[in-house]
């Protein structure tokens, strides 16, 4: 299966512009920093019922992904985002995203089998 997604511009990823813009509506998302090259470094793909919510959550002190909490505290991070209401297209493009980033800081690979869709 292969489907297109309108995604978002990137954003600094902050509760500020989380909130600014974003809303709370199923999607999927990727956080990302800037590497050595000045390209960024996808380090986490995941997906949200509500996505607004599940972004802040990755910002709170709360967050239980060591890997996640150490980067965004150390490092300028990024997030992009695509709103995706169906179910099956989510899993299947998470685990189309965690295929093609190899993210650092997913550890498990989402249940889905894959889809392809666009990365920009």
């Amino acid at each position: 299966m292969a489907f297109s997604i309108n995604w978002s511009k990137i954003f600094p990823y902050n509760a500020t512009n989380v909130i600014g813009n974003t809303r709370e509506s199923a999607g999927i998302y990727r956080l990302s920093y800037r590497n050595a090259g000045g390209g960024l470094t996808v380090f986490y793909v995941g997906q949200a019922a509500e996505i607004q919510t599940r972004l802040l959550q990755h910002l709170d002190d709360s967050e239980v992904n060591d890997c996640i909490k150490r980067i965004i505290s150390t490092t300028e991070c990024h997030f992009r985002f695509a709103y995706v209401p169906n179910q099956e297209d989510r899993g299947c493009t998470e685990r189309f995203l965690y295929d093609h980033y190899n993210p650092s800081c997913n550890h498990i690979a989402p249940p889905s089998d894959p889809c392809t869709v666009n990365l920009e």
